[in-house]
């Protein structure tokens, strides 16, 4: 099966795992809010794994203006399959396990991507939908273990839609490894935004099989 339409199946077709199946080395930034939880800076993150992915700068701008809306701007020329990404985060949940060590998550997106096409003046627009399913493990010397599985759906235009409505036509595995700088190892900077200055920062550095 080689269904381009299928989220996966193309660079980019899934942000957050721009290459499927290449091992992966970057950067993630935590914050630690003024309320004192820790969440993802999500705007780097999503810039920091397609950069990485790609091999240059390819990211001209990631705006989360909501917490269920990212869009994703490309530096102009870099890459053929995206110039504009556009994330809709539909439904999440998570679960922490009760020695706090074990945190699992998941998260629903419908993602439109907009590239070039054959036709002068009009975007090619794509339609994906997936679903993560993210499993962290806090281990005695700091680092982070886990695993991260990728649900992909087809779309009702899709010929094989209706022999598969709402079950996944292909599950994706990561294997991932954190571990956090070293304290004033000055890495991960850049992208930083107002939020970014105000909140304390934590970097870890991930890798991906």
């Amino acid at each position: 099966m080689a269904d381009k339409a299928i989220p996966g199946f193309q660079k980019l077709s899934i942000a957050q795992i721009p290459d499927v199946g290449a091992v992966g080395r970057y950067t993630l930034r935590f914050l630690r809010r003024k309320d004192g939880k820790v969440v993802e800076d999500k705007e780097f993150n999503v810039a920091s794994l397609i950069d990485n992915a790609l091999g240059v700068r390819a990211v001209q701008s990631v705006k989360c203006a909501k917490a269920d809306r990212c869009s994703i701007q490309f530096v102009q020329g870099v890459t053929r399959n995206a110039e504009q990404i556009e994330l809709f985060y539909n439904s999440r949940e998570s679960e922490t396990s009760a020695d706090a060590r074990t945190f699992a998550f998941s998260e629903y997106l419908r993602q439109v991507t907009y590239s070039l096409s054959t036709t002068m003046g009009v975007a090619r627009q794509e339609v994906g939908e997936y679903q993560h399913f993210w499993t962290l493990q806090l281990q005695d010397d700091g680092s982070i273990t886990g695993n991260l599985l990728t649900a992909a759906y087809l779309q009702p235009q899709d010929a094989l839609f209706f022999e598969a409505p709402s079950a996944p036509v292909v599950i994706y595995s990561n294997i991932l490894s954190l571990k956090p700088f070293p304290p004033g190892s000055g890495r991960g900077g850049g992208r930083a935004t107002e939020e970014q200055e105000e909140d304390e920062e934590e970097d870890e550095e991930e890798e991906a099989n």
